[in-house]
C-alpha cells in the first residue's frame, strides 16, 4: 500500500509537497467509516481512499501528474532511448528551479515491510541521484543509494544485484545516466526489488475526463466470459444492465448484419475501431437488431465501463487506482458507489487503493470519508501550489458540514469569483 507520495520542484509543485495516505489519530467519526482504514502488520493505518478538492488551475492535476511521472519513469527507463525523464519539467518562474532537478519519492509497504524509493532528475533528463532505503526491522537500512560517486548496494539485502553490478567494469554499461536502476532491475525481473518494482509499476493513472468511448481492450474484456461477467456485476452494483453484447469491425456506428456478430474475438485489424453493440433486454425474441452502445448508453455509464476493468483489477490485486477529472460526465452517486466500493471491507478485502481529483462535492461528507481522506490544492501568490490535508485544518470536528464550509471557503482550495 502507498503511505505517502512527495514531490518537489515540478511543474507549479515548487517546495515539496507531500500526499500522505497515512491514517491520522482521530476521533472515532461515524461509525461507517471504521472500514477506511486498513491496519497493515502492527504500526501502520493506511486510508483507503483520498479525494483531492482544488480550484480550476490549482496544481490538481500537476500532483497526479507527478505521480503518473513517477510510475513511466519507474517502468520505461530501463530504455535508454525513452523520452520520459526529460518531461520532469522543473518550476518555471523562478531562475533558481527552473535550473534544478525535480525530486520524487514513495514511501509504501509491500510484503510487511516498509519501503522509500526515490530519485532526483535534472532539466536534461539524467538521473542526479537515486535511493531505495527499507525497514525489514525497526530501522530504516540503505538498500541502494545512487549519486556522483557511483551506485553502492547492501551486500545483505541486494545480494543478486550486488553481485551483478560487479560484473559490469563500468557501471554506466548496465544502467546509464538515463535510467533508473529500479527500472532496470524490474524489467529484468529482480526477485529482490520485486515489492517495491510491482506495486509502483501497477498503479493505474486515468484522466476521467477523456474516458468518452471505449476502447479495444475494454471491449475484448466485455466480450470475454469471465471478465465481462466481472464488470456486469460491478455495474449491477450502480443498477446498471444492459442486453447482449456483440462486436463488430467497421465505422463507428456501422449495421450489424449476420456475417459481422461474433462471440469470440479474432484478430485484430489494426487500422479499424472495433464497434460494440448492444441488444436492448425488452427487445423481442427474433430481433436481431442492435445498436451501437455509445449510443445506447449514456457518456456517464460509458465512462463507468471504460474505467470497471481497472476498478476490478485494483481491487482483485490490492492496487492503487487513481483518477483525474473523477467527476467528468458521472453521476454523483456513481462517484459515491465507487468510493464506498474501495473503503469496503467486503468488496476491498485486498486494500487496494484510490485517489482522485474532483470537483464533486457531494462526496464531501462526513458519512463517507475521515477529515485525512480529504486533501485540497491551492496556489500562493507566487503561483506555486500547495498540498494540505482537511485534518490540517485547525478547528473543524467529525460530523461538521464539510461540503458547505469548503464551498464558503472556510479550508481554502476554491477559486476566487468576482459578481459577474
Amino acid at each position: 500500500m502507498i503511505l505517502s507520495f512527495s514531490v518537489e520542484n515540478f511543474r507549479s509543485l515548487r517546495d515539496l509537497q507531500v500526499l500522505d495516505l497515512e491514517a491520522r489519530p482521530l476521533q472515532a467519526g461515524h461509525p461507517g467509516l471504521a472500514s477506511n482504514v486498513a491496519r497493515v502488520g502492527e504500526r501502520h493505518d493506511v486510508l483507503k481512499s483520498k479525494v483531492i478538492y482544488g480550484a480550476n488551475a490549482s496544481g490538481k492535476s500537476n500532483l497526479l501528474m507527478a505521480i503518473s511521472f513517477f510510475n513511466f519513469a519507474v517502468t520505461l527507463t530501463w530504455n535508454p532511448e525513452s523520452i520520459i525523464l526529460p518531461l520532469a519539467e522543473p518550476f518555471a518562474t523562478d531562475p533558481l528551479t527552473s535550473k534544478a532537478p525535480s525530486f520524487f519519492e514513495l514511501r509504501l509497504l509491500a510484503e510487511r515491510t516498509l519501503y522509500r524509493y526515490g530519485f532526483m532528475v535534472s532539466p536534461e533528463g539524467e538521473i542526479v541521484n537515486e535511493w531505495l532505503f527499507g525497514t525489514p526491522g525497526k530501522k530504516e537500512v540503505p538498500y541502494f543509494v545512487r549519486d556522483e560517486d557511483g551506485i553502492r548496494v547492501s551486500a545483505t539485502h541486494l545480494k543478486s544485484v550486488r553481485k551483478l553490478l560487479a560484473a559490469f567494469d563500468d557501471e554506466s554499461k548496465f544502467v546509464s545516466e538515463k535510467s533508473l536502476l529500479l527500472s532496470v532491475l524490474g524489467h529484468f525481473k529482480n526477485d529482490e526489488v520485486k515489492p517495491v518494482y510491482n506495486t509502483i509499476s501497477r498503479m493505474r493513472i486515468i484522466n476521467g475526463a477523456l474516458a468518452t468511448e471505449l476502447d479495444d481492450e475494454t471491449i475484448r474484456q466485455l466480450l470475454d466470459d469471465e471478465e465481462g461477467q466481472k464488470i456486469r456485476d460491478l455495474l449491477r452494483r450502480a443498477d446498471i444492465e444492459f442486453g447482449e453484447l456483440r462486436s463488430a469491425r467497421g465505422r463507428q456506428g456501422a449495421g450489424l448484419s449476420s456475417n459481422d456478430r461474433v462471440t469470440l474475438m479474432g484478430d485484430v485489424i489494426k487500422d479499424r475501431k472495433l464497434n460494440l453493440f448492444v441488444r436492448p433486454k425488452n427487445l423481442p425474441e427474433g430481433n436481431s437488431f442492435g445498436f451501437p452502445i455509445e449510443a445506447h448508453l449514456s457518456k456517464g455509464t460509458i465512462k463507468l465501463i471504460q474505467i470497471a476493468g481497472s476498478i476490478i483489477k485494483a481491487l482483485e490485486r490490492g492496487d492503487c487506482l487513481i483518477i483525474d477529472e473523477f467527476e467528468a460526465r458521472m453521476h454523483t452517486k456513481l462517484s459515491q458507489a465507487i468510493i464506498r466500493m474501495f473503503n469496503s471491507l467486503d468488496n476491498n478485502p485486498n486494500n487496494a487503493q484510490l485517489i482522485v481529483a474532483t470537483h464533486d462535492t457531494n462526496l464531501l461528507s462526513s458519512l463517507l470519508m475521515r477529515r485525512d481522506q480529504i486533501s485540497f490544492v491551492e496556489k500562493d501568490r507566487d503561483g506555486a501550489s500547495l498540498v494540505y490535508s482537511l485534518a490540517d485544518v485547525r478547528g473543524v470536528r467529525d460530523g461538521a458540514a464539510y461540503e458547505k464550509d469548503y464551498l464558503s471557503g472556510k479550508y481554502g482550495g476554491v477559486p476566487t469569483v468576482n459578481a459577474l
